[in-house]
């Protein structure tokens, strides 16, 4: 039985095989085909923004809405909160403090209407949202919370933090994540859950990527030049939540009435 002959050729991979294909075509078809897979590329890539807790959109400039002023804190001024993490981990040296069992709102019971919540608006392909936690400390703060996302509702709790003299925190904490949307307006609301013990949230930034491809595409004349973004964006932010303001109280923040003894 005679050997195999070797293979002195490497393998055609997508590459060598696009390439034959355009050696095969006529020139005048060879550029357009290949100005066609350029401009491709430079539109595919999608485009990360950030929406801060406190600057809000990285493009847009919609703020985040938070349910009651007398349920959330701005963090770093807040010198009467009972939870001071370091502010130059924190995106922007920003963040938005809440606990469930401090205050209420409309409805204890619902933890969208109880004054705890956050709500922004974005279009986009993806959305991850990012918290600061206690990772250790005399006391325990447990982090609890519901989040909905274009009317589709999901829970998720936390691990608590461990016990320790004094109090560490940990950042950049993903605590909700979606790669699988299309890229058109969404709304996003995460709230503190309250269960038998008070639930604390501290909320930082989110970051969600943003499709330009998808968003040219559907423009109908050559003289819109402006992104579907900023104007689906601009015009949905007052409706996202009603009557929420970003100006906040920043001296309600006390230790959790409901704590759990660290331990």
């Amino acid at each position: 039985m005679s050997r195999g002959t070797v293979r002195d050729t490497p393998p055609r991979t997508p590459c060598s095989f696009l390439l034959s294909a355009l050696k095969s075509m006529p020139p005048r078809f060879c550029i357009h085909h290949l100005f066609l897979i350029l401009l491709h590329s430079v539109f595919v890539f999608a485009e990360t923004r950030t929406i801060d807790d406190t600057f809000g959109d990285s493009v847009t400039g919609e703020i985040p809405n938070y349910s009651s002023s007398d349920c959330w804190s701005q963090g770093p001024d807040c010198s009467g909160c009972f939870l001071q993490p370091d502010a130059s981990k924190a995106y922007n040296g920003t963040w938005h403090d809440t606990s469930s069992n401090t205050c209420s709102g409309n409805d204890a019971n619902d933890p969208f209407k109880a004054g705890h919540g956050v709500t922004f608006t974005f279009v986009g392909t993806s959305l991850a949202v990012f918290v600061i936690m206690v990772s250790q400390g005399p006391t325990t703060w447990p982090t609890n919370l519901s989040f909905s996302l274009d009317g589709e509702t999901s829970y998720a709790a936390f691990p608590i933090n461990l016990n320790g003299d004094s109090y560490e925190f940990d950042y950049h904490v993903p605590v909700f994540d979606n790669s699988l949307l299309n890229n058109s307006l969404h709304t996003f609301t995460m709230a503190a859950q309250q269960g038998t013990s008070g639930s604390t949230l501290l909320f930082d930034y989110a970051t969600y990527n943003f499709d330009s491809e998808q968003s040219t595409s559907s423009k109908t004349g050559s003289d819109q030049t402006s992104t579907t973004s900023e104007s689906l964006s601009t015009s949905s932010s007052t409706s996202a939540t009603g009557t929420g303001t970003s100006s906040l109280n920043l001296s309600h923040h006390n230790a959790p009435a409901g704590a759990i003894a660290g331990g």
